[in-house]
């Protein structure tokens, strides 16, 4: 009767235990956003870890680092904004590593235009491009305008925060063509509209992840980061549309 007793105090501190670990808080670009939500499904089959995810352009979660948004790990969209947290040392630069590297896509509502045709298009359409003072797709869609639509005028480029905001502009009929991210294309079932992957820049959507220098957990950070980069992660990462940085082929 005593050995009962005792079990049955035991099982409550444990289950106590487990749902109260500590969150791994992990700010991700806003391209990636769906991506990372299958990555955690694999790696909590792996390690019981919370994680609770925040999306949105890198822009704004690398300033909401510097005001001390209680993160973890950055999985941003480019090099550049991981490289000023760690100059300011809100980054450990030891754990910087290439995770994904992104694909620039332009869709069209009319299946006439085409990236080789799109100097001709009616003056009247609108196209949906994500912010480029605050996202890198949006920086990579900015500059593939300037080289191949000289003639656009300003009004007719609709700017979404980020990404996925540009996405929705042009799911939901506010603008004629976008520029997104190849990854939000492979998460739709049935697509009833074409579009083409873009040549950028080889380092100019290339992915990075890095720990943040306040985070009280270090290890469950490093663990992550390490699945990142493992085989089994980036199968996944790959699916989702994107390519691998060279030296994780």
């Amino acid at each position: 009767m005593k050995i009962f007793l005792i079990l049955l105090f035991l099982i409550p501190l444990y289950s106590v235990k487990a749902e109260n670990l500590e969150a791994l808080r992990i700010a991700v670009a806003s391209n990636f956003i769906t991506t990372a939500r299958q990555l955690v499904s694999e790696y909590q089959k792996q390690t019981p870890q919370n994680i609770v995810l925040s999306s949105g352009s890198t822009g704004k979660l690398t300033t909401q680092i510097r005001f001390g948004a209680p993160f973890d790990l950055f999985l941003s969209a480019d090099l550049a904004h991981p490289q000023k947290l760690i100059t300011q040392q809100l980054a450990l630069a030891d754990t910087l590593q290439a995770y994904a590297i992104g694909q620039l896509v332009l869709i069209s509502r009319q299946p006439s235009i085409t990236p080789s045709t799109l100097s001709a298009i009616d003056k009247s359409l609108h196209i949906a491009i994500a912010n480029p003072n605050i996202a890198p797709y949006g920086v990579a869609g900015r500059d593939w305008l300037q080289a191949n639509l000289t003639n656009i005028e300003q009004h007719r480029v609709i700017m979404g925060e980020n990404i996925n905001q540009t996405w929705h502009y042009f799911i939901n009929g506010g603008a004629d063509l976008a520029l997104v991210a190849l990854s939000q294309i492979k998460t739709q079932q049935a697509l009833e509209f074409k579009y083409w992957q873009l040549e950028t820049p080889a380092k100019q959507l290339q992915q990075f992840a890095v720990q943040l220098t306040r985070t009280e957990q270090p290890a469950a950070a490093q663990n992550f980061l390490a699945f990142l980069v493992s085989p089994s992660a980036q199968k996944i990462i790959e699916t989702a549309g994107y390519r691998l940085p060279k030296a994780l082929r």
